[in-house]
């Protein structure tokens, strides 16, 4: 017979999943980082390609992504919706994405012309080098970098803080100010900065703006349309600049 009383075996669970409701976010987070860590081990260690070359294939993580978020959402513990995988005035994200990375591109185009170094392309690859490199910047990396960081990270760090809240002191506190939605913008955006330290200068603190823009937009929309398509098209002036 069991010691603990019935009404405590249920509060005791409900702890339990709640704290691994917290985490699904970053576990799947988590599954995507390893995955490219693998990929980049093998073939840079064991196949001996260039490390300006193994990012294109980072692309691949998008597969671990699928499998673990379709397991964790058959268990009821994610959906699309949380990381922002909604038709919700989809138009209005896809165009307002377009201008936002618009804007942002004219911004690193300025920062060019005030004679900012923002790095160079590789030259002397050749063409499959070119449109792969292309590939990555412009597709592969908004698609991928969005999906982890305002998605799945964004997502974390709102259980969290929501977790804190009914628990701690210091959730309670930051609720009380209002600092929670600031406190998460700046925490994704920092981890995402964190992710691109191998830039030069200029550039980190152009990649630091744009993901603080990136992850406001998306808090205010919660759509990861318009980060995608503002990240991509970004990113299409960067891969422009570059190649002049």
């Amino acid at each position: 017979m069991s010691i603990i009383p019935e009404k405590e075996k249920k509060k005791i669970y409900s702890l339990l999943k709640e704290n691994y409701l917290v985490f699904v976010p970053f576990l799947i987070f988590l599954t995507m980082l390893l995955f490219n860590s693998v990929i980049e081990k093998y073939f840079v260690d064991y196949q001996g390609l260039s490390k300006k070359i193994v990012p294109i294939l980072f692309i691949t993580s998008i597969f671990p992504f699928i499998l673990s978020f379709k397991y964790f959402n058959k268990k009821g513990l994610i959906e699309f919706e949380d990381i922002g995988f909604t038709r919700t005035e989809w138009k209005f994200n896809l165009f307002f994405g377009l201008l936002t990375g618009i804007f942002l591109g004219l911004l690193a185009r300025a920062f060019v012309l005030m004679g900012v170094p923002i790095g160079a392309l590789p030259r002397g690859e050749g063409l499959y080098f070119f449109l792969g490199y292309f590939f990555m910047v412009c597709i592969s990396a908004p698609l991928w970098e969005e999906i982890a960081f305002r998605g799945l990270l964004f997502n974390f760090f709102e259980r969290y803080f929501n977790y804190l809240g009914k628990f701690t002191y210091l959730g309670k506190f930051t609720e009380k100010l209002d600092v929670k939605d600031f406190l998460i913008i700046v925490i994704v955006s920092s981890v995402f900065l964190m992710m691109h330290l191998d830039r030069v200068p200029a550039m980190r603190f152009l990649i630091l703006l744009t993901s603080l823009v990136y992850t406001t937009t998306y808090y205010k929309t919660r759509n990861i349309i318009l980060p995608i398509v503002a990240h991509s098209v970004y990113n299409l002036f960067i891969f422009l600049l570059l190649f002049n």
